[in-house]
């Protein structure tokens, strides 16, 4: 059998590396059966997709106008992966973090291709929080990104200092504060009013460069990331990694997440790797309602959003094993 690795937003292909393979880049890390998939009779694929990992040439970097794109290069993986079998072998998806989002939709849009998922901390929902409602960020997101207005290529909201600078920014673009405040945002040489050229001046710190936004984002320690301190200098300072998303492609996942909750059901067995105390993914939208093939939940009470990477990594390779296991007897 194979396994399609779909990895999250900034990341890259040797991350990975020591789970699937004997190779392995990052020697903090230790090899063995139970940190590693590499001993199972599976052939493992991924794919760096374009504007992430070492395929960052020829586009802007995290960015997407729609997901897509994303489920098309991934179909044509799957094209050359099903001719190594003739079609005749099962191919199971693993998802992290975007890549959760990503997979659902190929499986939506290609069910026939997939015979099964695996899902880390899917992006199936962003996360909600009092100070910022997901609601309040879609906003944003969808305005800049908005045809008429024409910025989806800005950086996204890592550069920005609070959420209260967040809101007024909404407030601004959605024009509750005035024409004067939008005026100040597009035609800067012309600005008068006050909140407005302070909102313009922090948006301004937004212009997307050519090589694209923000450093990866996380300095380390980043405990609500991954709580492995080595591992995170490794992926924070790694030359394939980041940058930062633009607002195009957080309003792209807006929309594919809907998409995948408004979309069919996905009938292929499923298993969803969750943490319920995530602060980068909502663990709230991480159910099995549209799933209606066997569907299993298997939750982690760890502060970090990387599932496979982190301290719980031997837990979660133990539940892959588990859930692979009448696939993979005899598979090659």
């Amino acid at each position: 059998m194979t396994i399609v690795f779909v990895q999250g937003r900034a990341e890259f292909i040797e991350k990975y590396d020591s789970m699937f393979s004997p190779i392995n880049e990052f020697p903090g890390t230790s090899l063995g059966k139970k940190l590693s998939l590499d001993d199972l009779k599976v052939r493992f694929v991924s794919i760096d997709f374009a504007g992430q990992g070492a395929s960052k040439e020829g586009c802007l970097p995290s960015h997407i106008d729609t997901y897509d794109t994303y489920v098309e290069e991934l179909r044509d993986l799957f094209n050359v992966v099903r001719g190594l079998d003739d079609g005749k072998k099962p191919v199971f998806l693993l998802g992290h973090s975007m890549g959760g989002l990503v997979g659902v939709r190929f499986t939506q849009k290609y069910p026939a291709l997939v015979d099964g998922l695996i899902m880390a901390s899917p992006f199936w929902g962003y996360p909600d929080q009092p100070e910022l409602p997901a609601a309040a960020v879609r906003g944003i997101a969808d305005f800049y990104a908005a045809p008429k207005v024409g910025l989806s290529r800005l950086c996204a909201l890592t550069p920005l200092a609070t959420p209260q600078e967040l809101g007024g920014i909404a407030q601004c673009a959605g024009g509750l504060l005035g024409p004067e405040c939008q005026t100040c945002i597009f035609q800067p040489a012309a600005c008068t009013d006050p909140t407005g050229g302070y909102l313009a001046a922090k948006f301004a710190e937004l212009q997307t460069a050519p090589e694209g936004c923000s450093d990866f984002g996380f300095p380390c320690p980043a405990p609500g990331l991954v709580d492995d301190d080595a591992f995170c200098e490794y992926i924070n300072f790694h030359p394939n990694s980041g940058p930062g998303p633009t607002l195009g492609w957080l309003s792209a996942s807006f929309a594919a997440q809907e998409a995948f909750l408004s979309g069919p059901k996905i009938r292929v067995p499923m298993l969803i790797l969750s943490n319920p105390n995530d602060g980068i993914v909502s663990g709230e939208s991480h159910t099995c309602d549209k799933f209606s093939g066997s569907c299993r939940r298997v939750t982690f009470m760890t502060p970090a959003h990387e599932i496979l990477t982190g301290s719980q990594r031997a837990g979660a390779v133990r539940e892959i094993r588990s859930f692979l296991r009448p696939w993979v007897r005899g598979a090659r």
